[in-house]
């Protein structure tokens, strides 16, 4: 993507922006409100060659570690027209260890569907993300860049 696109190092900040500009408040994190804020940001153009979302969430097999939830957008980097890296913009949530959690598990990319509309429409039938935007409260989340 060239012209209007914004350059991927320019993601999380932009992200940020956007959630500030919707009143998200970070420290109460509302997760169908910063969903609605990922979807808004899927919009953006940046300067990748390739866009994928993955919506993941899971209970890690560590038991200290909480429950965790993943919205990621991954941008695919090209230097001179050939591939360079993978950067990923993850707003990864956290919640209480509960036994209601623990047959929550999913990780599903966007690859593979028609399009956004698609994709995040079928991502707002699992019932994972019914039983996490309705039933269960964070308590804290954090939005940061990972170099692939």
């Amino acid at each position: 993507m060239e012209g209007d696109s914004l350059p991927v190092e320019a993601a999380e900040q932009h992200f940020k922006d956007m959630l500030k500009q919707a009143s998200i408040n970070l420290m109460q994190p509302d997760t169908l409100k910063i969903w609605g804020v990922f979807k808004a940001f899927a919009h953006v153009a940046f300067a990748s060659a390739e866009d994928g979302y993955l919506f993941e969430c899971g209970m890690p097999l560590n038991e200290s570690d909480p429950f965790y939830l993943n919205f990621t957008r991954q941008f695919t980097v090209e230097e001179n027209g050939e591939y360079d890296h993978l950067e990923q913009l993850t707003c990864h949530f956290t919640y209480q260890r509960d036994n209601r959690l623990e047959t929550l598990h999913v990780g599903l990319w966007s690859f593979g569907f028609a399009n956004m509309a698609e994709y995040f429409a079928h991502v707002e039938r699992l019932p994972e993300f019914i039983a996490l935007t309705s039933e269960h409260i964070p308590i804290k989340v954090d939005i940061f860049r990972d170099y692939m």
